[in-house]
């Protein structure tokens, strides 16, 4: 964007995750240093760390789903 006038028109979008955000987290065992200790990559498995928060996730929307039936159920009397 700086080059770019602050403007995204016309920029390409990547998504994805930094290395060095990995560190900050302080979560160094998913990053990959080179010989000179310096960041070069994060480990493949990293995504493995999202697993807690996804069984998390489906089980509030669980939640959610049998509050919401039971809601719709009280509206229908």
């Amino acid at each position: 964007m700086e080059r770019n006038g602050q403007s995204t028109e016309g920029l390409n979008r990547y998504y994805g995750a930094v290395a060095e955000d990995f560190e900050d987290a302080g979560l160094e065992e998913y990053v990959i240093y080179n010989k000179d200790g310096e960041i070069e990559n994060f480990m493949n498995r990293a995504w493995t760390l999202l697993i807690p928060n996804i069984n998390d996730i489906k089980e509030e929307i669980s939640e959610l789903e049998k509050r919401l039936n039971e809601l719709e159920a009280k509206n229908e009397l």
